[in-house]
């Protein structure tokens, strides 16, 4: 939900809430990187 804005979180089953205290920049960047290209590998049956 840290997509959305959201920064709480409840429990479906008890009265916690926690509060998450993030770094929206960092979080964007993290979203947005890219991974190396893989290569394939060939097997022998």
């Amino acid at each position: 939900m840290l997509e959305m804005g959201e920064d709480v979180a409840t429990c479906p089953s008890c009265s916690l809430i926690i509060r998450v205290i993030y770094d929206p920049d960092m979080f964007v960047n993290m979203e947005t990187s890219t991974m190396p290209p893989q290569q394939a590998v060939a097997t022998e049956n």
